[in-house]
């Protein structure tokens, strides 16, 4: 996740009863300190590489990037140098995410995707 100058990196393992397992989480915030700096595209893309090339990394088959409160124009010089589609998060995006995940987390689903 990009959000104005912050690049948080959760990274998930999904098992074949498709249970969720957070296995690396990182935040990295580009312009500590200083209020009202925007991120740069350039570092962004390279704390992703950082990343990339970590062992726990090369396990990882499906990337996605959200990014709020970060110019357009930054998104998509992220989004071609990555080659990821980065979604971005406007506030009833963000709004409906978060209830989302409220609801997995205080009503589980009763069958999984494999029952019905």
């Amino acid at each position: 996740m990009l959000d104005g100058a912050e690049v948080i990196i959760r990274m998930y393992e999904i098992d074949k009863a498709e249970q969720i397992t957070l296995i690396h989480s990182q935040t990295r915030d580009l312009a500590l300190f200083t209020p009202n700096i925007m991120l740069k595209p350039s570092e962004v893309i390279a704390v992703i590489t950082e990343t990339l090339v970590a062992g726990t990394a090369l396990q990882i088959q499906k990337w996605g990037i959200v990014a709020r409160n970060v110019p357009e124009d930054s998104i998509h010089e992220i989004a071609l140098a990555t080659n990821c589609t980065i979604e971005n998060l406007l506030l009833s995006r963000e709004q409906e995410m978060l209830c989302h995940g409220l609801s997995q987390y205080y009503f589980p689903p009763l069958f999984s995707r494999n029952e019905k």
